[in-house]
């Protein structure tokens, strides 16, 4: 059985073929990192149709943009900064008003939350809702920004350094707003934990 053609092609490999134009190629990368970028709007804008529309709105961008990508970060990082001022356009496009207003529901918490409730009473499973209600309300709750920082780190997995280089700001500056955003969390979470 033959791998898939995914496997096949390094995301530089697929790049330099979709600078040339091969929509095959662009494709694969399209569904190599479709799912993550969805997944991280998802978490920006708190609903599902919205962030797949701006899921397209970022592809559509990186294939208008690809001939220009040179390399410096890798692909995905080239990607997320794309993602990062999709994101930022929504926002300021949203006002202030309704930025702060959406549900961000966080999966990652969700299971967290309800691993111990399964097979527990239903007071524990109760508990369990709460603990994810007030995890998903302390993230809310932060300066979009801040919260983009979030979930980059700690949902995502990406390094500070690969932070730094979506958002455009310095180490520094990002390895600060992680850690205020989770002490923020922390303290909000004081009556679960």
């Amino acid at each position: 059985m033959n791998p898939p053609a995914e496997a096949c092609f390094s995301d530089e490999e697929l790049v330099v073929r979709a600078a040339r134009g091969d929509r095959e190629a662009y494709g694969l990368l399209v569904r190599r990192h479709g799912g993550r970028i969805v997944k991280t709007l998802y978490y920006r804008v708190g609903d599902r149709d919205e962030a797949e529309d701006l899921a397209q709105e970022v592809f559509v961008r990186a294939y208008r943009g690809i001939g220009d990508f040179e390399g410096r970060a890798s692909f995905g990082t080239w990607l997320y900064r794309i993602v990062h001022n999709v994101a930022a356009s929504h926002f300021a496009a949203r006002g202030a008003r309704k930025r702060a207003g959406g549900r961000v529901p966080l999966d990652a918490c969700a299971e967290a939350a309800a691993a111990p409730a399964r097979n527990a009473d239903p007071q524990a499973a109760a508990m369990g809702r709460e603990l994810q209600d007030a995890v998903e309300r302390s993230i809310r709750d932060l300066e979009p920004d801040t919260r983009e920082y979030v979930v980059l780190r700690d949902i995502e997995g990406k390094t500070y350094e690969e932070i730094a280089a979506i958002v455009g700001m310095p180490l520094g500056t990002v390895k600060s707003r992680i850690h205020r955003a989770r002490l923020l969390i922390r303290r909000s979470l004081e009556n679960y934990l």
